[in-house]
């Protein structure tokens, strides 16, 4: 690896600490929920446009299936949290939403093969107990 991870860690949590505060502004000022997701797409569109398409190479296989299929996962998640931002503050729903990690290492853990330790474990723990006093 080329990148301290955790640098760019910090920079997703920054980067999307942000986008959560910029999608309630907009819904705020009377965006339709549709429109931002158009526009929240679009802007996504245009940075892996700049910073993907003149490394890329696509084929018709099984990892770029799994790929799709994860963006298609993305979306939908997308369109309910939009959809979800018109009935909540984003102060709520983001952590809330923000928990899908859960998911992930769950699912990372039986499909994939990752390490699940106790460690991690507690981890989980922790986090569903945050989404019980987030949602009260």
């Amino acid at each position: 690896m080329g990148s301290d991870w955790r640098l760019l860690a910090a920079g997703t949590m920054l980067f999307w600490g942000m986008w959560g505060v910029w999608v309630k502004a907009a819904q705020r000022e009377g965006a339709h929920w549709t429109a931002i997701i158009l526009l929240a797409t679009l802007g996504y569109a245009i940075v892996a446009s700049i910073a993907c398409l003149p490394k890329a190479k696509f084929a018709l296989d099984r990892a770029h299936l799994f790929a799709l299929i994860g963006g298609l996962c993305g979306g939908l998640g997308g369109v309910l949290f939009y959809r979800a931002l018109e009935e909540v503050p984003a102060s709520t729903l983001v952590p809330l939403s923000g928990q899908y990690v859960l998911v992930t290492a769950v699912l990372s853990s039986l499909f994939l093969g990752e390490p699940f330790d106790l460690r991690k474990m507690a981890g989980v723990l922790l986090a569903a107990g945050a989404i019980v006093l987030l949602s009260s």
